[in-house]
């Protein structure tokens, strides 16, 4: 809600590692028709014997080139993937706000915003710098975590470094 990214979310706290974010052959069959499980194989690169630990997890190969007509098929299907997934446990999420790792996030951002010219990115990148800018400096000090609203730690020269790039 501040702009800010939290540092992680656990993968394995569930049951299985990435149990949260993977799927099975038979999941997918289960969830979606011949139709779209053929298109969610292709799109996603999804196997019967899948890649990690006998699971798929859903990536789009680099070198795919698809036009508007799939995707707009794998809309309506990620979504329905989305709902299933809603069902699930959630993994625990750490909700501490680390400087370095924002700054490192706001130039990505800046980076996305430069290639795809999306504004969505500019914005993210903005509230990110200014939620540092309210919560984490603290004249003449820059802190390096954010946590329960209250900022913690003096910079290390890693926060430094990155929100200079960032900044740049």
């Amino acid at each position: 809600e501040s702009g800010g990214f939290y540092s992680a979310e656990d993968a394995g706290e569930v049951g299985r590692e990435g149990e949260f974010y993977v799927w099975s052959y038979e999941q997918l069959r289960a969830l979606l028709d011949d139709q779209e499980l053929a298109l969610v194989s292709e799109y996603f690169d999804v196997n019967e014997d899948g890649g990690f630990e006998g699971n798929n997890i859903l990536h789009i190969p680099i070198e795919k080139d698809w036009n508007r007509t799939v995707e707009a098929d794998m809309q309506a299907i990620r979504a329905k993937l989305f709902a299933a997934r809603s069902e699930r446990a959630r993994p625990h999420r750490d909700e501490k706000i680390l400087t370095s790792w924002n700054a490192l996030m706001i130039s990505a951002l800046c980076k996305g915003y430069a290639v795809l010219d999306d504004i969505r990115y500019l914005e993210a990148a903005q509230q990110a710098a200014g939620m540092i800018k309210l919560e984490m400096y603290q004249h003449p000090e820059l802190k390096h975590s954010f946590s329960a609203g209250r900022a913690k730690v003096s910079g290390l020269l890693e926060d430094y470094a990155y929100l200079v790039q960032a900044a740049l």
